[in-house]
């Protein structure tokens, strides 16, 4: 079998891209919310909010039984499939040329996750924006759009993935602290950006309690968490607002919620929405 051509030049992985748009990947692989997996998933990005993970504590609460915390449909799939690749054959594309970052995107979230549930996600190709950067000079910006959908075929959540491609001159991989340095133009070895968008999601949902609803999260990535920083997550209320709902009125609070460096560096930042109950007279 004769060997696949790599692609070498952005503006070849561009055009190559963008004749992707539409292209959809097939649900894959599924992710029961089980109470084991959602206190697995609450370890792994560290929430510990006893609303998802102690059945004496979730009892007396608002559904009466634990449910996932809503950024668990990261747990089933984190979406960026599409966003890295597109409809191009993997086999024709190599980190050595084309690394990745992961740069944010907005979810809107539908429906709780219930105990027993099982996610799947559908990916779509969305579009290709050409960009520049100071650090990393021009690059593209890659969209997918996702769905998750639970065993009922009800959607669960809605997202765009964006995902950053850009050209280097080859060799190693983001956990190795020479090739993040001098390949990728980073400060050194650095994380993968939806463990910070989970930690910013964790923030609203500890802010709103038990009886709040998160509703819409718009986040942006800006830079490397790199190994030995020191993360701090704050919030502060932007806005709130009453709209019509299906099912009456809802009281909407819009959050901006930022993960900042020991440098005092805003790593990645979120414009978050939650509707709370209204409040007894």
């Amino acid at each position: 079998m004769a060997k696949m051509a790599l692609i070498t030049t952005l503006d070849e992985f561009e055009a190559e891209y963008r004749a992707g748009i539409g292209h959809v990947l097939p649900p894959g692989g599924s992710r029961e919310a089980s109470i084991d997996n959602i206190r697995r998933f609450g370890d792994g990005v560290g929430d510990y909010n006893p609303f998802y993970r102690d059945p004496a504590y979730a009892a007396k609460a608002r559904f009466g039984m634990i449910t996932a915390p809503p950024i668990f449909i990261y747990g089933a799939s984190l979406g960026i499939a599409l966003a890295i690749n597109g409809g191009i054959d993997r086999r024709r594309l190599s980190s050595s040329y084309f690394p990745m970052n992961y740069a944010g995107g907005a979810i809107d979230f539908h429906r709780t996750i219930w105990p027993g549930d099982r996610l799947r996600a559908t990916e779509r190709v969305v579009d290709v924006h050409r960009k520049h950067s100071a650090r990393i000079g021009d690059f593209v910006l890659c969209e997918a759009a996702i769905e998750y959908r639970n065993q009922r075929q009800e959607l669960v959540a809605s997202k765009t993935t964006l995902m950053a491609r850009y050209q280097n001159l080859g060799g190693g991989g983001r956990y190795d602290a020479e090739h993040a340095r001098h390949r990728r133009n980073m400060p050194g070895q650095f994380d993968w950006g939806p463990q910070r968008v989970c930690w910013l999601a964790q923030m609203a949902t500890d802010w709103m309690g038990d009886d709040g609803t998160l509703k819409r999260m718009e986040t942006r990535v800006r830079h490397p968490n790199v190994v030995g920083d020191t993360n701090t997550v704050f919030g502060k209320v932007a806005a709130k607002r009453t709209v019509g709902a299906e099912n009456g009125t809802e009281h909407l609070v819009d959050l901006e919620v930022y993960n900042e460096n020991q440098a005092g560096l805003a790593t990645a930042e979120s414009r978050i929405t939650v509707a709370l109950p209204a409040r007894s007279a």
